[in-house]
């Protein structure tokens, strides 16, 4: 599925994933703070949410990152 952008702010702000709620949304950002943040209160929002950490992480997805 195609990703999206959605900074913490926003999230915090009550801006929400433009998805469905049954659909399982994957969270990351630089060091992983702010996507277990994030994951929190999209939990509580009532969407499944995985944190896969900090960019340095992704690969152990298998997900490339290109610099």
């Amino acid at each position: 599925q195609d990703a999206i952008n959605l900074e913490l702010s926003c999230i915090e702000a009550g801006e929400l994933p433009d998805a469905p709620k049954s659909s399982k949304l994957y969270l990351y950002c630089r060091s992983g703070g702010r996507a277990s943040v994030a994951q929190q209160l999209l939990e509580k929002a009532g969407y499944s949410v995985e944190n896969l950490g900090g960019v340095e992480d992704l690969p152990k997805y298998g997900i490339p990152v290109v610099r």
